[in-house]
């Protein structure tokens, strides 16, 4: 199993026991491994199973590997993203899936598992033993033929998906101090808000993949300079509540230097976010003349209603 890497073999081991038997503690794997594979035949047949699903799920997370490269560049997406958010639960569901779905079934049930990964986990803040008991829960009626479509296991798993009442309020509140999902989420805001605006421009992908072309803007600046000294007087708890909310983040075109992201709103409105290609980005003037904590809950409200769309049940 050398193919692995730094992946340590009982992931692999408990992700394979799970696509094919369902759920099991870590502590009895081995267990019960020997009292399922008992005979020297039953040994030697798993023996060449585990080297054949090695390769595959050394490559489940790498998005360019081998194993997605014929796959298409939605699939290759839909892997990157899980990845991204964390979506280690989903494996034992994918090596199900890569044996009984076609190439052209598993961008729906991608499109869906991030869905529950996003609603679920990163937005929901779910437990993780809830998500790893659906998910294997999916993973075995793939296996066994039961759930026989995408569709079926997306109705499988709904139940612990926060339904849209709830998702939207936990959107509202939602907090992200890293770069690269702040980034992620903005970005599909984004593309299907062009999507909708003007439906003949191809949405901007590099939020994703070219950090040093676009810009992750807090509005709201961590280190602000003098200007926004009234309003911080007048809201000392501004700063530690909301510079990291969902509603103070925005795409820019290009990075700006220290100084210019400390600025005031109204400098930075009309000197960057008015001429930005970013949609989400350019609005902002218009819509939110000032900054302040009621504009912040404001636009995450107003992203919140655009998730629903993006990540739809």
């Amino acid at each position: 199993l050398s193919c692995l890497g730094d992946r340590k073999a009982d992931d692999f081991l408990k992700a394979f026991w799970t696509s094919r038997h369902g759920r099991i503690q870590r502590g009895r794997l081995f267990h019960e491994l020997k009292l399922r594979y008992s005979s020297k035949a039953q040994i030697f047949s798993l023996s060449k199973e585990l080297s054949q699903i090695a390769d595959t799920f050394a490559d489940l997370a790498v998005a360019d590997s081998d194993l997605w490269k014929g796959h298409g560049v939605t699939t290759q997406e839909h892997i990157r993203a899980l990845d991204m958010l964390g979506g280690l639960q989903t494996h034992p569901v994918l090596l199900s899936a890569i044996d009984r779905f076609t190439p052209r079934e598993l961008p729906q049930l991608l499109q869906h598992l991030v869905t529950l990964i996003l609603r679920y986990q990163v937005i929901g803040r779910g437990r993780t033993g809830r998500l790893e008991i659906a998910c294997a829960s999916a993973a075995g009626g793939i296996y066994s033929r039961a759930l026989k479509s995408p569709r079926a296991v997306w109705d499988d798993l709904k139940a612990i998906v926060p339904n849209d009442v709830d998702f939207r309020q936990q959107f509202e509140k939602y907090v992200e101090t890293k770069a690269s999902r702040a980034r992620y989420i903005l970005r599909e805001l984004e593309m299907h808000k062009t999507r909708l605006s003007v439906p003949s421009k191809a949405p901007q992908t590099a939020p994703l993949t070219d950090p040093e072309k676009v810009n992750l803007e807090h509005i709201l600046p961590k280190h602000p300079d003098a200007s926004w000294g009234p309003m911080l007087a007048h809201d000392a708890g501004l700063i530690s509540e909301c510079t990291d909310r969902l509603g103070n983040l925005c795409l820019l075109d290009k990075a700006s230097n220290k100084t210019e992201a400390a600025k005031s709103y109204a400098h930075k409105a009309q000197a960057a976010y008015a001429k930005s290609d970013f949609l989400l980005t350019s609005e902002l003037p218009a819509k939110y003349p000032a900054w302040n904590r009621a504009a912040i809950e404001q636009r995450q409200k107003d992203l919140a209603e655009l998730a629903l769309k993006v990540w739809p049940l």
